[in-house]
Parts: C-alpha cells; sequence; structure tokens
C-alpha cells in the first residue's frame, strides 16, 4: 500500500464513520453532509485539506461567566499565557467575534488608504475587496508606498512561516508610515517562531483561537489595539459575556505543553507516514502524490502560492480507530502494511 492509498482509505474510513456519528465532526458547516456516498466521498476528498483544531475528547469548555471583567485583566492573562511567543503589553485587548470582522474594519477605518496584503496571503483578497475596496499585492517590500495600511497574518498561512528579513519589512513600514495589522493565529501553533510587536508600526492584533482549541462554534478571537487606534470602547459589548470563559482556558490549557503534545502526536504521524513536519504542529509538507489534500487547493490558481501541506487533525483524532481497523501501532511505517 503506497502513502496515497493509505491516506484515502483513512478518509473513507473516517467520514463514513462521521457520517454516522461514530468519529468527531469540525463545527464548520461543511463538516456537516448527508450519510450517502456521494456526499462521503466529497468529504472524503477534502478531509486532510481543512486546516481546523483538533477536536479533542478530553477538552472542556467552561461554562460560560457573564460576571463583569474588564480588558485589562484579559490583556495580563494573554501577557502571562503567550510570553514565550509575542510580547503583547502596551494593548488594549478585546474580545471579538471574527479576526477577518477586525480585518474589515481596519479597512473601513482607512478606506481612504492603500492597502497592502503580500502574495502568500491571497485568500484575505476576496473577502476583503468584496467591501469595495480594492487591495493590493505585493511580492516585493519596496513595492509597499507610504502612508497605507499593511494585513499580513504571521506565520504567513501559504508557508506557515515567518520570513527571516521581517524585521526589514516593519522597519520600512515604521519609515513610510505604514499602519499594519498582524494575523498572528498560527503562531500559536508554531514550535519555533516567535516576534517582537513592540513597533512603532503595528496598530493592530489578531488572534483567533478556533485552530489551537476545537472552538469555532464559539467564535473566539480577539483583537490588541494601540491606544488611539481602535474602535469605539463598546463597539464588542455583546461579546464580553465570554472574558471570563476565555481567561479560564488560558489558565486551564497552558501554551506550550498544548502544543508540545501536539508536536507529538504530529512527529509519530509524519515518521508513520515518512513526511518532513511543518513548523505549524498541525501540520506536514506533503509531496506531490498527497496533492489531493492539499490545504486551501481550491483557493489559489497560482502554482507558484501552492500551499503543500496536509492537515494532520482528522488523524489524530481517529488514531484509536485507525490503528483498529489496519492493525497497526504507528510504529512502524505505511509501507509494512
Amino acid at each position: 500500500m503506497n502513502r496515497l492509498e493509505f491516506l484515502k482509505e483513512c478518509a473513507i474510513l473516517i467520514s463514513v464513520a462521521q457520517s454516522k456519528s461514530k468519529a468527531p465532526k469540525g463545527e464548520s458547516a461543511w463538516s456537516i453532509f448527508d450519510p450517502d456516498f456521494t456526499s462521503v466521498l466529497d468529504f472524503a476528498n477534502d478531509i486532510f485539506a481543512e486546516s481546523r483544531s483538533v477536536l479533542n475528547k478530553d477538552f472542556k469548555v467552561p461554562p460560560v461567566d457573564y460576571t463583569w471583567s474588564d480588558n485589562k485583566k484579559l490583556g495580563n492573562v494573554l501577557s502571562n499565557w503567550l510570553v514565550s511567543k509575542c510580547n503583547t503589553q502596551g494593548f488594549d485587548w478585546q474580545i471579538v467575534n471574527h479576526t477577518q470582522k477586525t480585518m474589515i474594519e481596519c479597512v473601513a477605518r482607512n478606506y481612504d488608504k492603500t492597502v497592502w496584503i503580500p502574495a502568500e496571503s491571497y485568500w484575505q483578497q476576496d473577502y476583503l475587496s468584496s467591501y469595495h475596496k480594492d487591495v493590493r499585492v505585493y511580492e516585493r517590500y519596496d513595492q509597499i508606498t507610504k502612508d497605507s495600511v499593511l494585513i499580513i497574518d504571521l506565520p504567513t498561512r501559504g508557508s506557515l512561516q515567518i520570513a527571516q528579513d521581517i524585521d526589514e519589512l516593519f522597519d520600512l513600514c515604521d519609515k513610510k508610515n505604514v499602519q499594519v495589522t498582524l494575523d498572528l493565529t498560527f503562531l500559536l501553533l508554531s514550535k519555533s517562531y516567535s516576534i517582537n510587536v513592540d513597533r512603532e508600526c503595528i496598530k493592530c492584533i489578531n488572534i483567533s483561537f478556533s485552530k489551537l482549541w476545537p472552538l469555532v462554534a464559539h467564535g473566539y478571537s480577539i483583537a490588541g489595539y494601540k491606544q488611539g487606534f481602535g474602535p469605539h470602547r463598546d463597539h464588542y459589548n455583546l461579546q464580553k459575556g465570554v472574558c471570563n470563559q476565555l481567561m479560564q482556558l488560558m489558565n486551564t490549557y497552558p501554551l506550550q505543553s498544548y502544543v508540545e503534545d501536539l508536536e507529538n502526536k504530529q512527529t509519530k504521524w509524519c515518521n508513520f507516514l515518512d513526511l518532513e513536519p511543518s513548523d505549524c504542529v498541525l501540520h506536514a509538507v506533503a509531496p506531490e502524490e498527497l496533492r489531493l489534500y492539499w490545504t486551501h487547493k481550491y483557493w489559489n490558481a497560482n502554482p507558484q502560492l501552492e500551499e503543500k501541506q496536509i492537515c494532520l487533525s482528522t488523524l489524530f483524532e481517529n488514531e484509536d480507530m485507525i490503528k483498529r481497523y489496519f492493525n497497526i501501532d504507528l510504529s512502524g511505517r505505511f509501507y509494512d502494511i
């Protein structure tokens, strides 16, 4: 059995089990499908292409606590929780319902300015353009114009890496008075990257927890704003009911140990499949033979930007079922089956 055949059989196995509620389901709409053959097959074709969190049966979401808690306390808890990855002091933090909404808000607040995104963040262009805003893509830093806005995810979703010369980009933005909005969602899942956001140009930081924890249905995201840059203080009042809940999650699940547990799973599966682990603990670098399952394969028509990664979340979730089905213990290699 070759690697693609093994993953195809796993995909069908997991999809059939999900259709009969015998395996964990993702929280997104595309994870809910009819148990007929066509629907199961369609879902199986995409099952490793969706970047999502691991549905850990031991993960517990605390009850919502509507007791008032100010955003300063949230910022202090976040600062301690994220200390190994990013310095978050100097920002005012708020609960938001989606990182994309914060990006759109950034565009709306700077509608008269040119908005730039890197080529690897092509996925942001569609929904920002839907706001009737011309979003420009740069391939070289010197293309970014003065007094403009830069929106960038770090690590970039395309490569799940951070460019070695990223400080040169921030130096240029400082010099050209470019306002930078960062999406640091995948930084939470990185094994090696950290970033210094104590820069004049960085005005807003977005972090979604839905890739780290199974919280898509809850819409857990936060945004940090430099003073004077953010929205009206009451803009997100409807979301403040989950502030205490999110702080409880950070206290219960320390970032470093949670990511290390995922890294152990990643190492086990990458060894078995003979794949190179990605820096993001949910992914593996995938060769051409696994193109069927490449992440975000439908989002981009530019071969230069193809994301040669597959998401391992469903393998992590269904490891026991897969071992029983194939009668394996994952100590060998896929070609031993």
